[in-house]
């Protein structure tokens, strides 16, 4: 995957949740029932101006072992025809070590950051993603009119929850949140990710056959949900499933909702040229014939992502 790409790939994993968070004002949320909590929480069009963001992953699973990844993101709206602000890291944690990037936004510059060293996009390949995002954006204002935020977007959890309930009051970053905890009709809640990794180009199209192996796999599932008590804004939002091959649990979780974030250009930022180049060299790619301590260290380090990682000192 190119740089421009997997930029573009982080860009889209955390502005599809921050920027769909559902936010209203309401009455105080413990006189409400389970379901009303849902659709109130679920159905509002206003969206979130700025805020932190915090997605998760756990995966147990009996081929690939323990898979532990962090995205975290301070992100605030952009001016008219950029892309949002953001300063977004990415953790993952695997069998073989961990893993570490991060990709900010200024809103009319971007850049990736690979252990510890910014790199910036080329202001033609910025361009180009800014332009995909606002056109993408444009045709979900247009489905807003007529639907709920998180619905244009082909998210929209209170198709497939089952039975919601009550299950007491909780705290997420400071704020009192009533907590509902429900069921999961499997197939919709498929369907909703197929559409997701579909409109954000995430991954290849999901066909029928992989929706239905997808739906085989999951044995069963359930949501927790944390709502804000006063406000009836999304906090935090766990699934948890059990495959046939393991367990799998995702969350999203937020906090500062519309208050402000300073994100600026790192500062010593080098040409993404020099990333690319280094990573076709040790591919084979490169048009240089020789090889170099980049190269070498990436050959002497294997599968170890520990070892990987340090050899960006070469760079």
């Amino acid at each position: 995957m190119r740089p421009q790409v997997a930029l573009r790939a982080v860009l889209a994993v955390i502005l599809a949740g921050a920027l769909a968070l559902a936010g209203c004002g309401g009455d105080d949320a413990s006189d409400r029932s389970a379901a009303e909590l849902i659709e109130a929480t679920f159905s509002s069009d206003q969206p979130v101006e700025s805020g932190r963001l915090q997605l998760g992953l756990r995966a147990d699973l009996a081929e690939s072992g323990t898979v532990e990844g962090t995205l975290t993101a301070r992100f605030a709206r952009g001016g008219e025809g950029q892309i949002p602000k953001l300063d977004g890291q990415l953790s993952l944690v695997t069998g073989g070590g961990s893993l570490e990037a991060g990709a900010i936004s200024t809103g009319d510059k971007g850049y990736l950051v690979v252990a510890g060293r910014a790199y910036e996009v080329p202001a033609g390949d910025w361009e180009r993603i800014t332009k995909g995002y606002v056109a993408s954006e444009r045709e979900v204002d247009e489905r807003r009119r007529s639907q709920p935020t998180l619905a244009s977007l082909g998210i929209d959890p209170r198709r497939w929850l089952v039975d919601p309930r009550k299950a007491g009051e909780g705290e997420v970053e400071g704020v009192r949140t009533i907590r509902i905890t429900a069921g999961v009709d499997v197939p919709r809640m498929v369907a909703d990710v197929a559409k997701v990794a579909e409109g954000n180009d995430l991954s290849e199209r999901l066909g029928a056959d992989d929706v239905e192996q997808l739906e085989r796999s999951v044995r069963s599932a359930r949501v927790e949900i944390d709502t804000g008590r006063e406000d009836e804004r999304l906090r935090r939002l766990v699934v948890r499933l059990e495959l046939a091959s393991g367990t799998l649990e995702l969350s999203v979780q937020y906090a500062d909702l519309d208050e402000p974030q300073e994100i600026a250009a790192p500062e010593g930022a080098r040409p993404l040229s020099e990333l690319t180049e280094a990573l076709e060299r040790a591919s084979g790619t490169g048009s240089g014939g020789g090889s170099d301590p980049y190269t070498e260290c990436l050959e002497k380090a294997g599968a170890d992502l520990r070892k990987v990682q340090r050899c960006a000192k070469h760079l």
